[in-house]
């Protein structure tokens, strides 16, 4: 089972990756378009069973056909489910990050999205420096706990004793 400490970095990556995650759908989903295009294209080849070449470990033209069918479909489903667990993941922020303050989303985005170091998100907010750490710190930490709050408690086993 992760750790707290671990929820909290895999919350601090998946803000610093933001908006590679939109720019990853975007192409996730053009690559799935790409293949749906290939997909319709491919030809029904016709069968002429028993005239084509080759021995008994060779496809027929018909074999192959429905085998790249097969794969191309195969690999359009996994892209659907690359661009579903992104979109999921991307509204599962969007929902945590409506919850802070106005203060809070630009310290968010100064430090995790224009990667400004904490002495520029400071000067920028109006925060000291270390204030300004202790904000963004809390705030990583309640994101975190919105994002994975129910995963975090420990299950434990309790033994009884009669």
């Amino acid at each position: 089972m992760e750790s707290y400490n671990d929820y909290y970095g895999i919350t601090k990556e998946y803000l610093r990756n933001y908006q590679g995650f939109t720019l990853a759908v975007d192409s996730l989903i053009n690559e799935r378009r790409r293949l749906e295009g290939e997909y319709n294209d491919l030809k029904k080849p016709i069968a002429k069973y028993g005239l084509e070449p080759g021995g008994e470990n060779e496809l027929t033209t018909t074999e192959q056909y429905a085998e790249k069918r097969i794969a191309v479909c195969k690999e359009m489903n996994k892209l659907g489910i690359d661009i579903t667990a992104l979109q999921v993941k991307i509204m599962q922020l969007d929902e945590a990050l409506k919850t802070l303050t106005d203060i809070e989303r630009k310290i968010i985005d100064l430090r995790f999205n224009k990667r400004m170091p904490w002495c520029e998100v400071a000067a920028e907010v109006g925060y000291s420096e270390v204030g300004c750490k202790k904000r963004g710190y809390s705030i990583v930490r309640t994101l975190t706990w919105k994002l994975f709050g129910h995963r975090m408690f420990v299950k434990k086993n309790f033994h009884f004793v009669s």
